[in-house]
This record gives C-alpha cells, sequence and structure tokens, in this order.
C-alpha cells in the first residue's frame, strides 16, 4: 500500500461522514441502522480522539475513542472495503492502545455485534477478551495498566 500516512485529529467532519458512509455495509448490522452518519461523524469530530490512516489523501482507516478517567472506550473502527486485508486495524489499534499506556489508562473497551466475525477476531488478536455479552453485543476489553 503506497502512500500511506498516520495522523491524530486531522480529519474533518466531512471527510469522517463520507468514510463512515462508504464503510456502512461493513458494520453489522450497518451503522445507518443505528445512527444518523451525519450526526455520529460531528459528535466523532468534536468529542473524539481519533487516530487516522490516510492512502494517497482518502481517509481509509478511522479509530475514534474516548479517553475517559481510567478506560479508553472505543466507539468506532472502520477501514475502506478497498483497503482491507493490508493491517490498518491492527496499526490503528496499536497507536491507540500507546497513547493509553502514554496517558496511564488502565485498559481499552469496546462494543461489537458478535455476529460480526472478522472484527471480534482482530480484537481477540490484539488481545481483547470478552467481559460482558447482552444479547448479540459483546463488550471487550484490553487490559493495559494496574
Amino acid at each position: 500500500m503506497n502512500h500511506s500516512r498516520l495522523s491524530l485529529n486531522e480529519s474533518t467532519h466531512e471527510q469522517i461522514h463520507r468514510h463512515l458512509e462508504r464503510c456502512d455495509e461493513s458494520f453489522v448490522p450497518r451503522l445507518s441502522e443505528r445512527v444518523n452518519l451525519s450526526e455520529y461523524a460531528r459528535k466523532i469530530h468534536d468529542s473524539a480522539n481519533r487516530f487516522e490512516e490516510w492512502k494517497d489523501g482518502e481517509l481509509a482507516g478511522l479509530l475514534a475513542a474516548y479517553f475517559n478517567e481510567h478506560t479508553v472506550f472505543i466507539t468506532n473502527i472502520s477501514v475502506l472495503p478497498s483497503m482491507r486485508g493490508y493491517g490498518i486495524s491492527g496499526r490503528l489499534l496499536e497507536r491507540c492502545r500507546d497513547k493509553a499506556i502514554e496517558s496511564n489508562h488502565r485498559s481499552l473497551e469496546l462494543e461489537v455485534d458478535s455476529r460480526n466475525i472478522i472484527a471480534v477476531g482482530i480484537y481477540k488478536k490484539y488481545g481483547f477478551e470478552v467481559i460482558r455479552i447482552a444479547g448479540c453485543t459483546m463488550v471487550m476489553r484490553l487490559a493495559i495498566g494496574c
């Protein structure tokens, strides 16, 4: 994958919105069935730490997280369909984990639909463990500190 670069909090609301639209069908169930994409993109832009990977000037991968007192809550991980298989999710998770360690957080947490086998597999590969299940929603945690 040529011409890729990483950034933090560089994307605009419009770039986030466009990225989420292009990734919509990858979510289980589709993200647009759960949230208004424009409003969600605005919330991510205004309130979350955004770990981004760009390919040829386009937002190829996005991880959005809220750094709370002890826990970092990952609200979104998405990669453009054409960019899957290049390790983008892993690089974004590693950057978020490193930032969380640097800022003395104790864990990373996220929610994922248990039917999203690919996402669950990626999270387990990076050390996340299931801590709670409610219906189809799994809460997973990666412990990183004391």
